[in-house]
């Protein structure tokens, strides 16, 4: 154990006086920065410590499960739909086309109930550790998905935060009204855009979503690593 994680161990406690402190306050910066005083190290290379991260990458990955699963499912709605107009008014064939649409709405309708769930369960069940509450104060924020970082990444993957449409900024389904993201390649506005479709079924296969956790973290840039970690973790100003 390096001398600077010893130092911070026997600190621990004055740390945590500090952050409780500064929560108390309203002044959630400096709570925070209190909280990454107690970790065993700062910066990339606390990725390394796999036992303390665990729990934030599971939750981070719900989230992008869920986000991913929400916006297949209004893409579907809405290709079900353009169906069914088209068919009122022009005798078609598509009807077992619709029924396909129909079986898997029904499908991730309970899909995306249960990630929705499990989501805000793993958020509300970290361990009661400082990466714990720095992830779960920051996830409290109002609208900390809206960050400079991750409207950046959005547009320069094709996402909507690079026009005036603001679909990243309500729900994209009065059934998750608590749920507002960037954007997906199940993005029909983002279809429109770039003028054809992209078939994917699971966010893992996902261009517009980057996992540090399932691309492995070693393969990004510490700059980078820096950017994604804060913007989804620590949300450092």
């Amino acid at each position: 154990m390096s001398l600077s994680a010893v130092v911070r161990y026997f600190l621990r406690p004055l740390f945590r006086h500090e952050e409780d402190k500064h929560q108390r306050k309203g002044d959630r910066d400096t709570a925070q920065f209190c909280r990454l005083l107690q970790l065993p190290r700062c910066g990339i290379s606390l990725l390394s410590y796999r036992h303390i991260w665990q729990p934030v990458e599971r939750y981070i990955q719900m989230y992008f499960k869920l986000r991913f699963s929400i916006q297949r499912e209004v893409y579907l709605r809405a290709k079900h739909d353009m169906l069914y107009e088209a068919s009122t008014k022009v005798p078609s064939t598509s009807v077992d086309e619709m029924q396909t649409y129909k079986k898997e709405l029904r499908s991730l309708r309970e899909t995306n109930c249960n990630l929705e769930r499990e989501t805000y369960r793993c958020l509300n069940t970290l361990p009661d550790g400082p990466l714990g509450r720095i992830l779960y104060a920051h996830q409290q924020q109002k609208d900390w998905y809206l960050s400079s970082f991750l409207r950046q990444e959005c547009a320069r993957s094709g996402g909507c935060c690079g026009r005036e449409c603001g679909c990243c900024e309500k729900p994209r389904t009065d059934k998750h009204p608590l749920h507002k993201s960037h954007c997906t390649s199940m993005c029909l506005c983002c279809e429109d855009a770039r003028g054809y479709p992209v078939e994917v079924e699971k966010y893992e296969n996902n261009p517009m979503i980057v996992d540090v956790f399932l691309c492995g973290y070693r393969n990004f840039s510490r700059v980078y690593l820096r950017y994604w970690v804060n913007a989804y973790v620590f949300g450092f100003e």
